[in-house]
């Protein structure tokens, strides 16, 4: 019997039409831990480095974690790794959310996707039940539509959704792949692989248990880590807003460099969350609700988190965070990762700034700071790769080399990967980033890291007491010795 695992990997060969369910290695589940530890290993044996990412021997390889799918608190994490069109290296993508409980409930540890389809498809995961079915009619729609109508003709709600858009579609370098609001594979072109496989959607549902060796044990950790999260939300509902006035106060980078902020952030963010919030939003088994949903227009709405509270506000240099939301909004809806899109547009204004972009060059636009009807046409003529928007749609580094003119001076990336709007202490992070495997810097130090750079020691033994922290030696003879066979 398996425990935290299914012991099953599930292989789809789209040129092939070939599905193949297969018990899994458990030395190398053992070795590597499931998630982005397998993943990496099984990308590593199978695919050579001079795999183009178009190609259809470059795979998509879903891995959801050891403990996604149990009972452990906030334990819903997979990872998608793949070849990179935009870096042109390996890479990796993380998703919260549902999706990777339900793949592992429906009997898989791992969802690798081969070859390329003739025609669009999406992949239906049900148990045991595989198939490959024609989506012929949902190609060119948008993520919101293409949930509805996949719900709609399973007749199910509550199967889970993982889709691209037509950002995908159309091989953006800034492609998704979306699961909801504020949840998605974002970074590094995922979504562009997935499209050029005609991929639209794997949608998953499944019924089946995950066992656990010691349940009353686990459940005894799991009750041990709930014990400090009511600690843990309170102290930081306290210091949110200050938190959200020190980093607005000193967040300024690349093509996102901004007005000096007024000393009223943190007020002028609790003003908006309390007269827009409709509610607070959290992953799978995860009793924090770190989303916060913000209602829209017409009855649309969109979850706002990290990067995705400012990504836009920096680009289009406008201290308006509704503005920042319905371009959060636009992004899941066409596909796109924020922070790319955000970089991408400020990049363009900033050329245009400089002379370096013409009003031929842009249609007849005029490119300005502060232009909210501006980020919106881009951020669908990125999409849809139109215009402007299909040079911008590859990135900002290969945008710059067609661009010419000496554009490459004023293109801030990370080995061609566009960069997060904020940087406050960048000797370290460029000495992080130029020795991870991240190949960028999305993952931001943690809040209480920043803030006890700025505070005094009596400051830092106050957050260690909060109960926030967890160290090793309260968890050596809990969690691993109870999830141990």
């Amino acid at each position: 019997m398996q425990y935290g695992r299914t012991g099953y990997t599930l292989e789809v060969d789209l040129s092939l039409g070939k599905i193949d369910k297969r018990e899994d290695d458990t030395q190398l589940y053992e070795a590597y831990l499931g998630g982005r530890g397998t993943n990496t290993k099984l990308f590593w044996d199978r695919v050579p480095p001079e795999t183009e990412p178009f190609s259809p021997d470059n795979p998509l390889i879903f891995g959801a974690c050891l403990l996604t799918g149990t009972l452990a608190p906030g334990a819903n994490r997979t990872f998608l790794t793949t070849m990179s069109p935009q870096t042109n290296l390996q890479t990796y993508s993380g998703l919260g959310g549902f999706w990777g409980a339900e793949l592992k409930h429906a009997g898989y540890d791992n969802l690798i996707i081969t070859g390329k389809s003739s025609k669009p498809v999406y992949l239906l995961v049900n148990d045991d039940r595989v198939e490959i079915r024609d989506a012929g009619h949902l190609w060119g729609k948008d993520v919101h539509e293409t949930g509805k109508i996949i719900r709609g003709e399973l007749n199910r709600d509550k199967v889970q959704i993982i889709c691209i858009g037509p950002a995908g579609e159309n091989r953006v370098m800034a492609a998704t792949i979306e699961h909801g609001s504020s949840t998605s594979a974002s970074r590094a072109g995922v979504g562009a692989v997935m499209g050029d496989k005609k991929l639209k959607a794997i949608v998953v549902y499944g019924t089946n248990d995950i066992n656990i060796a010691r349940p009353s044990e686990f459940m005894d950790s799991c009750n041990h880590i709930l014990q400090k999260t009511g600690e843990i939300r309170a102290y930081f509902d306290r210091m949110s807003y200050e938190t959200h006035e020190w980093f607005i106060d000193n967040w300024a980078w690349g093509n996102l460099g901004v007005h000096r902020p007024k000393k009223d952030s943190g007020k002028f963010h609790e003003d908006f969350v309390q007269r827009f919030r409709s509610r607070m939003r959290g992953c799978d088994n995860c009793p924090l609700s770190c989303k916060v949903n913000i209602t829209l227009p017409g009855g649309d709405y969109c979850s706002l988190k990290c990067q995705t509270w400012f990504s836009f506000m920096f680009a289009l240099k406008l201290r308006d965070i509704y503005f920042n939301a319905k371009c959060i909004y636009l992004c899941e809806k066409y596909g796109l990762d924020a922070v790319s899109t955000a970089s991408n547009i400020a990049f363009a204004i900033d050329l245009y700034e400089k002379g370096i972009l013409s009003i031929t060059d842009t249609e007849g636009i005029e490119l300005k700071w502060g232009n909210e009807t501006l980020a919106f046409s881009l951020i669908e003529k990125i999409a849809k790769r139109e215009g402007l928007g299909d040079v911008l749609a590859n990135g900002i580094y290969e945008a710059a080399r067609q661009i010419g003119k000496g554009a490459k001076k004023y293109a801030y990336h990370i080995k061609k990967l566009e960069m997060i709007g904020f940087q406050p202490y960048p000797p370290y992070r460029a000495l992080r980033t130029a020795i991870a495997d991240r190949l960028d810097m999305t993952r931001a130090e943690s809040s209480a890291v920043l803030w006890a750079m700025e505070n005094p020691p009596e400051w830092k033994k106050k957050y260690v007491k909060a109960g926030f922290s967890i160290t090793r030696r309260s968890l050596k003879n809990r969690l691993w010795k109870n999830m141990s066979a």
